[in-house]
C-alpha cells in the first residue's frame, strides 16, 4: 500500500495474501474431500430373493350378511434364495379383506442363517384382486436383526400373486437395500 508504513518484523499485505489464499482453497479442500470420501455410514446393501410361502395358519372370520367381509391372522413361511443366497422367511399378517381384496399388514423376519436375521414390518399393505389372482404389495420398514444385522435399517418392498383364496400358498419376491454399518 503506498504510504503505508509498517514495523519491522510485520509481513506486507501483498505477503500475507497468498497465504489466506493457501488457507483458504486447503479449508474448501478438506470440505470437498470429506463431503465425496466414501462414509461406511451412507454405505448400503442391496438384496433381492423369490420365495414360496405356504400357510402355516390362518384364522379368518366373516362378519356380514353376505359373507364376503373378512377380517382375520395368518402365519406364512418358505424358503427362497437370491443375491444374498438362500434365506428363510416368515410372515405374520393381519388383514381386513372385502371379496378377498383390502389391507393388511406384517411383519416380516428374514433368516440367512448363522444368526443373521433381519426383521421389516408394514402396516399398509393392500391386495388387489382380478381373474387371474390376488397380488399383494407392500413397502416394509427394516426395524433391526441379530448377528450381522444388528442395528440395521432399511426397506424393503414386498409383492406377492396368489390364487384368489385368502390362505392360498404366494410366491412373493423382496427387494431390500439397508444400512452397510
Amino acid at each position: 500500500m503506498p504510504g503505508a508504513t509498517r514495523k519491522l518484523g510485520q509481513p506486507s499485505v501483498s505477503s500475507t495474501v497468498p497465504a489466506v489464499k493457501a488457507l483458504v482453497v486447503g479449508v474448501l479442500a478438506l470440505f470437498a474431500f470429506s463431503a465425496c470420501s466414501d462414509n461406511q455410514s451412507d454405505a448400503k446393501v442391496d438384496f433381492e430373493f423369490v420365495v414360496d410361502l405356504s400357510s402355516r395358519q390362518t384364522d379368518a372370520r366373516r362378519f356380514d350378511r353376505d359373507g364376503q367381509a373378512t377380517t382375520g391372522a395368518l402365519v406364512l413361511d418358505g424358503k427362497g434364495r437370491g443375491t444374498a443366497g438362500d434365506v428363510g422367511v416368515v410372515v405374520w399378517g393381519l388383514f381386513n379383506y372385502r371379496n378377498a381384496a383390502g389391507e393388511f399388514a406384517i411383519s416380516v423376519e428374514l433368516d440367512f442363517g448363522d444368526g443373521n436375521t433381519l426383521y421389516a414390518y408394514a402396516n399398509a399393505g393392500r391386495t388387489t384382486v382380478s381373474d387371474a389372482g390376488a397380488h399383494l404389495e407392500a413397502t416394509l420398514a427394516i426395524v433391526g436383526g441379530t448377528g450381522k444385522f444388528e442395528g440395521r435399517r432399511g426397506e424393503v418392498t414386498w409383492a406377492a400373486d396368489r390364487a384368489v383364496t385368502v390362505g392360498s400358498p404366494l410366491v412373493a419376491t423382496f427387494r431390500g437395500r439397508f444400512d452397510a454399518d
